[in-house]
């Protein structure tokens, strides 16, 4: 073989293994940087996930916020309403108090109580008044939409019993009140309709019930 052969020979299996090189490290960089690259996908797909995380936590916290200070402004306005001198403001007031209840379990027992300490207080004041004519006595109108909320609430949400006591509720219209384990001793009664209340429980030590119908 002459030199010259020999010469080409060589030139051209140098020529091939450095093309053969070429590729390779082309080849294996491309791995290495489709690896990086997965492995970044990776990385922000993860951060992505964080972020979005957090920011929803955020946004419930937000919502959350904005609920409780809804139903505090509720609940403010509607005690206001209570402490008005006109009697339809002060049953807007009460059935006010009854949608807070309904929509936060955790101001429930405040609301009752609050409904209960109302009717305690306010069912002493004759009703009608007594310029009012003969009629006789019952009870006052925004005292019965009270006593009303209170009997149909969750009683599930309750945390404390319902305190009616010494309560004059002469005539009130307890039909198918949920009075179960309610304090009403004392309570005046008298000639209210108790049809289908539920008492269980409930204390009527001294309480008059003169001529209650359906006891």
């Amino acid at each position: 073989m002459s030199p010259e052969v020999t010469a080409a020979i060589i030139a051209a299996s140098v020529s091939f293994l450095t093309l053969i090189g070429t590729l390779a490290a082309q080849y294996f960089g491309r791995r290495a940087t489709s690896r990086d690259t997965q492995k970044s996908f990776a990385e922000q797909r993860e951060q992505l996930h964080k972020t979005l995380a957090a920011q929803g936590e955020q946004l419930d916290r937000t919502l959350a916020e904005q609920r409780e200070g809804q139903v505090t402004d509720r609940y403010t306005k509607a005690i206001e309403q209570l402490g008005s001198d006109k009697l339809h403001v002060r049953i807007g007031g009460v059935y006010a108090l009854e949608r807070v209840a309904r929509d936060s379990a955790r101001d429930h027992p405040t609301v009752m109580e609050v409904l209960t300490a109302f009717i305690r207080y306010q069912s002493r004041e004759q009703w009608p008044p007594p310029d009012a004519g003969g009629r006789e006595r019952s009870t006052r109108p925004d005292v019965q939409a009270a006593v009303t909320v209170v009997g149909r609430r969750d009683a599930k949400r309750d945390k404390r019993k319902i305190n009616l006591y010494n309560a004059n509720l002469t005539r009130a219209d307890l039909r198918g009140a949920n009075l179960n384990g309610a304090t009403l001793r004392y309570a005046i009664l008298t000639r209210a309709d108790l049809r289908d209340a539920i008492l269980v429980d409930a204390d009527l030590r001294d309480a008059h019930l003169r001529d209650a119908q359906h006891l």
